[in-house]
């Protein structure tokens, strides 16, 4: 998506900062600025003013001690921003390793400086698969720990909330796409397509979308209430996984 088209959609603080990064950046950083890439929720037009970061992917020519101080001091200011940083040597790898991350990424992205990474990425289909399920999996076991681990504390489990919403989303989007499905940008209707795609309810992707736009306190009941609707889910995928997809690696 173009920077203009995308910009014209968000909050003017969020079109500032992003202006900032764009400037500083490549200052700060000179020519070990491989690729800066804005992604998330600000190019994929859901942004919640004042809750949401910005994500970005900077691929370093040399990932140094003194340039990840140069990132620290760009990214300082009251919207938060949250940096992925990789090297350019071994990128291919690390493409590979965490194929799930940059393909969500490669869908929804702009370039503001350098080089555009995601020309020619190319990962195996028994890749992928592996590693969607082992996300899929890992969320189905972060779920369970965070109900046990901060079920009777509503700040920690309120955190969790609000972390684990987008990445569910994400996860299970990715599967359906996986499995030769096409999918919205737009949560509300991916929420849509998963409740179609593995038959089942998903109406607690809702509640944590209301949950994101408006936090609160959450009580032991309603910790309960989220872990049964999240586990149900998770649980409910991964057995769709099993079933479906064979075991290659």
């Amino acid at each position: 998506m173009s920077l203009d088209k995308m910009a014209a959609n968000l909050p003017r603080r969020y079109r500032d900062r992003i202006e900032q990064l764009t400037q500083t950046l490549p200052t700060l950083l000179g020519v070990n600025l491989y690729s800066l890439v804005l992604y998330g929720s600000a190019v994929r037009g859901n942004i919640v003013d004042k809750i949401s970061d910005l994500n970005i992917l900077i691929i370093l020519n040399e990932s140094t001690p003194e340039a990840h101080a140069a990132i620290a001091t760009a990214i300082t200011g009251k919207i938060l921003v949250d940096p992925l940083v990789i090297s350019r040597s071994g990128m291919e790898r690390s493409f590979t390793v965490f194929a799930m991350k940059f393909r969500s990424i490669s869908r929804n992205y702009t370039l503001l400086a350098g080089t555009d990474p995601f020309d020619g990425m190319n990962i195996s289909q028994n890749v992928l698969r592996f590693l969607c399920e082992q996300a899929v999996r890992n969320l189905r076991l972060r779920t369970v720990h965070a109900f046990i681990r901060y079920g009777h504390d509503a700040k920690g489990y309120r955190q969790f909330l609000l972390y684990i919403e987008s990445q569910i989303i994400v996860e299970l989007a990715e599967v359906l796409r996986l499995n030769g499905s096409e999918m919205p940008n737009e949560f509300p209707k991916r929420i849509e397509a998963i409740q179609q795609g593995f038959g089942v309810d998903a109406g607690i992707l809702n509640d944590l979308l209301h949950y994101k736009e408006k936090p609160r306190r959450v009580t032991y009941t309603q910790a309960k209430q989220f872990h049964s609707g999240i586990f149900h889910l998770l649980d409910t995928v991964v057995r769709w996984m099993e079933a479906t997809w064979p075991m290659t690696m």
